[in-house]
């Protein structure tokens, strides 16, 4: 048995010896911890436990366990529907819609404008589904792009296709090889590689299809697809099984795209919600259950990860799954469940110098919960998720050159940018030695609500630092914070801001110094 395991964490606020308490600003110590809580998710017998960002003053900016990130809006193309792909190479960013419309980035990131590119062929939406909302799930899917030992550049594309000829729908994927140097304007000329089996007849009701069509390149130069189960778990539908060999669906499938020939590299998923591959080659599957039970999963090929017969899921008004089977061993367990859903819709791998702290982290987009999940794994362990509010359902994601996070939002014509505030840097190992070491970390943490952050203090206007309630001592203090004026309010707050609840600090002269030092040279 092929066993990830689901690790305890959490976080634990450790007090030095020395307590700077509530410097620039203090909102009482009660109020503060009830604000700073760590939200478990509960797997079976499983616990994680998971931190959770605050929007923090302007609703541009979010604050992080490392980095406070600053959102920007950019616009984008109307994309009805659930389909489309957001794509970044090198410092370029590319968006494809459903109905395949390509547009790049302009380079002042600002808006995108369309590209010359024609897709594979229209998007065909009639002769399976009458509905229009059932409709909107046809299309194209996903887009990856990379450059060849060549130097020419390959592009793909996974779309969800109507045969009328059955009427039946499959997933298809498109090739296409260019030689241009820039892309922007390159005419690719798009050849069919793959095509699922069997094409799926109509169902019996008009459901959302679940197809998935997810890509990652694999270590080996094969393209990763991840394959829905099209709704059909033996209990809502019953047309075929994932827990079969006979069909592509419910399945991680690998293509080599010159040939065309595939293999199956794990079976017993549903719907999809992102695919990749980290720095250290392990494939991660991000995939969507019912009503609880989102799963990230380690691929190992040949592994069945159970479903519709083993989940963590329960079905939509019950307390049950319907289906099961005895666990007789033999499948792989996820590396951490979500409970409740978030309903993951992408995932990539962090890289990049504007996220040093972190670097071969997953980072995954959600649709219902409105935000992001930063997933750090070790050694295939997940032992950290943090959840990073955006506001948005996110249908797409990438990571650009420097690793600013680029997520095209659904059901709104935009896409949204995050990266560190004005690219600061966290804090630097000898200002965090600093603060450790004078106690101000108990409450200067950088993400507790008890005092604010301070990266970046000197220099800083006073009283500024956003999503927090400063004294009225302090919010009457003009200018900005300076070497002398920070020595004078940790030896004399009062002296400063009269009526603040910062006390004296228990230092001597040259650890002030020391500690000033070290804040202003971060």
């Amino acid at each position: 048995m092929v066993t990830n395991k689901v690790k305890a964490g959490g976080f634990v606020t450790r007090h030095g010896s020395k307590l700077l308490i509530a410097a620039l600003g203090l909102a009482v110590l009660p109020m503060a911890l009830k604000q700073h809580k760590s939200v478990a998710h509960s797997v079976g017998e499983a616990l994680t436990s998971y931190a959770t960002s605050r929007v923090e003053g302007p609703e541009n900016l979010v604050e992080t366990q490392h980095y406070i990130l600053e959102k920007t809006w950019i616009d984008a193309p109307d994309d009805f529907g659930m389909g489309g792909a957001i794509e970044a190479v090198g410092d370029e960013v590319f968006l494809v819609t459903r109905l395949g419309g390509f547009h790049v980035l302009d380079a002042d990131a600002t808006a995108f404008r369309t590209l010359g590119w024609a897709p594979p062929a229209p998007v065909e939406t009639e002769g399976f589904f009458t509905r229009r909302q059932d409709k909107a799930t046809l299309g194209y899917q996903d887009f990856e792009i990379r450059t060849l030992e060549t130097g020419k550049t390959e592009l793909f594309l996974t779309e969800t296709r109507v045969n009328p000829d059955g009427p039946c729908v499959h997933v298809r994927l498109h090739r296409a090889v260019v030689e241009a140097a820039d892309l922007a304007v390159a005419l690719p000329d798009w050849e069919t590689v793959w095509t699922s089996n069997p094409c799926l007849p109509k169902p019996g009701a008009a459901l959302p299809l679940q197809a998935g069509g997810e890509m990652t390149f694999l270590e080996d130069g094969r393209v990763g697809l991840f394959l829905g189960d099209f709704g059909n778990d033996e209990y809502n539908r019953r047309a075929f099984t994932p827990q079969a060999d006979g069909n592509d669906y419910g399945k991680v499938i690998a293509v080599d795209p010159e040939t065309g020939t595939a293999e199956m590299l794990s079976k017993g998923h549903r719907n999809p919600g992102g695919l990749t591959v980290g720095l250290d080659g392990r494939i991660w599957l991000a995939e969507n259950a019912a009503r609880g039970g989102d799963e990230i999963n380690e691929i190992i090929p040949g592994q069945n990860y159970g479903w519709p017969v083993e989940t963590y899921t329960t079905n939509y008004g019950l307390k049950t799954w319907p289906v099961s089977a005895a666990n007789t061993g033999g499948f792989a367990r996820p590396a951490f469940a979500f409970v409740p859903s978030p309903a993951l819709s992408s995932m990539e791998v962090m890289k990049g110098s504007d996220f040093e702290r972190w670097s071969g982290d997953l980072i995954l987009g959600t649709l219902k919960d409105l935000s992001l999940f930063r997933v750090h794994v070790d050694e295939g362990d997940v032992v950290l998720t943090e959840r990073i509010e955006t506001g948005i359902r996110a249908r797409d994601l990438t990571i650009g050159a420097s690793g600013e996070i680029y997520v095209k939002a659904d059901r709104r014509p935009a896409v949204l940018r995050i990266a560190p505030q004005d690219g600061a840097a966290p804090a630097s190992t000898a200002s965090i030695l600093a603060q450790r070491s004078a106690g101000c970390l108990a409450c200067h943490s950088g993400w507790s609500a008890v005092a604010p952050n301070l990266d970046g203090i000197v220099g800083r206007k006073v009283a500024s630092y956003p999503g927090f309630d400063y004294s009225n001592g302090l919010k009457s203090v003009e200018g900005r914070w300076t070497k002398a004026r920070l020595e004078a309010f940790l030896k004399d707050p009062e002296s400063i801001a009269p009526g603040t609840l910062m006390p004296a600090v228990d230092m001597t002269d040259d650890e002030v110094d020391a500690l000033i030092e070290a804040l202003a040279a971060n």
